[in-house]
């Protein structure tokens, strides 16, 4: 349902309404995930696990996005290689979110902490919630790493956003919090 809603309004929206467009498509992101709570009679505390982060958690989650990152940024630069037309992609994503348009503040508002706060809300929320059940974690791991991929809808960042979606639902799984997955997604 998302995926559809994703491509037809969401992308729709983005292409011709640019930033306020990408803010739309976060606040639907959220209101699906909400929705879903509602629709299926799930406590949002059991969508969207929140507990109090330790410092060790902290500092082990930014060691382990920093790493996530370096391998992240490899596979970009391999996919790069492989579709040499996707640079453009990277050059026009740069260009759509760094035009000067916007002072810091709204950017860091647009680009980190909305982001941070829907995307984690469906897919470490909704999504995972939604497979989490299933017998061997790791297949959620990945399928939630899958979709996180699929809705960014870029062949450039593909592997990118598999990698980091995986490893987000997996710290949501193992530390029973979303809240230190935002902060990754955030930095």
């Amino acid at each position: 349902f998302m995926m559809a809603v994703f491509v037809t309004l969401c992308a729709w929206m983005q292409q011709n309404w640019g930033m306020v467009g990408l803010v739309l498509t976060e606040l639907i992101l959220a209101a699906i995930a909400i929705g879903f709570c509602l629709i299926r009679k799930v406590k949002i505390r059991e969508v969207l696990p929140i507990k109090k982060i330790t410092v060790r958690d902290f500092f082990g989650c930014v060691i382990l996005l920093i790493s996530t990152y370096m391998i992240s940024m490899a596979s970009v630069m391999l996919t790069a290689f492989i579709f040499p037309d996707s640079a453009a992609e990277a050059n026009a994503l740069g260009s759509f979110l760094y035009d000067g348009t916007y002072g810091l503040i709204p950017l860091l508002l647009i680009v980190a902490l909305l982001p941070a706060t829907c995307e984690e809300i469906f897919h470490r929320g909704a999504v995972l919630s939604t497979i989490r059940s299933l017998d061997k974690q790791w297949i959620a791991v990945i399928l939630v790493g899958l979709f996180f991929s699929i809705n960014h809808l870029s062949i450039l960042r593909g592997p990118f956003t598999f990698i980091l979606g995986a490893v987000f639902a997996y710290v949501v799984i193992k530390k029973n919090t979303i809240l230190l997955t935002m902060m990754m997604h955030f930095m």
